[in-house]
């Protein structure tokens, strides 16, 4: 079953710690898009903050 939320957060620190409770949680699949770099969001997403090599083939 696919299922989704979708939230607005009015501060980054909000948001980083939306996601950490919800990591806690056990949910694995999580994604944040924002307008400006957010410090530290890599580290509680799991990612390392690079563009993959195919993203600029496909401009």
């Amino acid at each position: 079953m696919l299922y989704g939320l979708m939230a607005y957060f009015d501060s980054a620190e909000r948001l980083l710690e939306a996601l950490r409770v919800l990591k806690g949680r056990g949910y694995r699949h999580l994604e944040a898009l924002t307008p400006n770099p957010v410090e530290g969001i890599e580290e509680v997403l799991g990612g390392d903050g690079r563009i993959p090599w195919i993203a600029f083939g496909l401009v």
